[in-house]
């Protein structure tokens, strides 16, 4: 029986809800990852993040839906909500269904494999055990990038999943006109510096590096926890072999 837009859109918003929802949950077991994940657990934790890559966001219903609901009189508003939310649906959507599975997958897969030998590395200082794990990774994201297209360049595509409508050349502008004000301000520091008594220098270091908190100005604030330097701290680890 066919639907009507109105009966339409509900469906397609819980259908983004529960999508949502297993993002989340990706988003939980890539913070557990560097905290508290065994560090021999990396594979098994690839493969649950590959699992949750591609499922809900390129459904065939999510397209019927948007198909249904695109044109009527529900978002005949350009400024309403449910517009914005059929719009922002839609480039998710259409982006999405653009990428293979299979490269989905994988890039899941060897982000997560990579990360956890990023760690060791950089404990190591080995640069050369991360190197194969990072030229994959620029492999995979620019065969990511061919798949969605792209008018200029290539990490235009990528870009847009982040600022949507901005480009390469915009953001090359936008630190062009930062370096002119921040490399006269870099090296004003650095005169102020090198003028600074070798305790001075430190202190000033160190007050730009670590902020204080005034706690009595933040109620309800666990700083502690904001501070990255005590992260993975408030429970033991159980980080194992």
């Amino acid at each position: 029986m066919p639907r009507t837009a109105e009966q339409a859109y509900p469906e397609l918003i819980r259908r983004v809800r529960e999508a949502a929802v297993l993002e989340s949950c990706a988003g939980v077991l890539g913070w557990d990852e560097p905290t508290y994940m065994p560090r021999q657990g990396s594979a098994h934790r690839a493969e649950q993040m590959a699992l949750l890559a591609h499922q809900m966001q390129t459904a065939p219903a999510v397209g019927e839906l948007l198909a249904e609901v695109e044109g009527s009189a529900l978002v005949r508003d350009g400024d309403g909500e449910a517009a914005a939310n059929v719009r922002e649906v839609r480039r998710t959507y259409d982006q999405a269904v653009k990428l293979p599975a299979a490269l989905v997958e994988e890039l899941a897969r060897v982000t997560t494999r990579a990360q956890q030998v990023w760690q060791e590395a950089r404990r190591a200082n080995d640069f050369a055990a991360f190197r194969p794990w990072l030229e994959r990774l620029v492999d995979l994201q620019r065969h990511k990038a061919e798949a969605i297209g792209y008018r200029q360049a290539p990490y235009d595509a990528l870009l847009d999943e982040y600022e949507p409508g901005a480009t390469t050349a915009e953001v090359t502008r936008v630190f062009a006109d930062l370096r002119a004000d921040l490399v006269p301000l870099t090296t004003r520091s650095a005169d102020r510096l090198g003028s600074a008594s070798p305790a001075g220098a430190v202190s000033l270091v160190q007050s730009v590096r670590h902020p204080r908190w005034d706690v009595k100005d933040q109620p309800g604030k666990n700083l502690r926890r904001l501070d990255p330097r005590h992260r993975g701290r408030e429970m033991p680890s159980n980080q194992s072999d």
